[in-house]
């Protein structure tokens, strides 16, 4: 048996994962856009991984001097 991730489509249709998201009070819209944000995160991670010169990093602004 091998293993795989579920999709997106499968992830929205499993009915133990609908109950959950029914029990929480999360919306087939809410969790949708959970799960592409999530992808796209896992991406650029990913993509961060592939080249480690390139990570992009926080814009912090300056701090007062003292």
């Amino acid at each position: 048996m091998t293993e795989r991730e579920m999709t997106m489509a499968e992830i929205l249709k499993d009915p133990l994962i609908r109950q959950v998201m029914r029990a929480d009070g999360v919306s087939l819209r809410q969790m949708r856009q959970l799960l592409r944000d999530a992808a796209r995160a896992r991406a650029a991670e990913r993509h961060a991984c592939t080249f480690p010169g390139m990570v992009a990093r926080e814009r912090v602004s300056p701090r007062p001097e003292a």
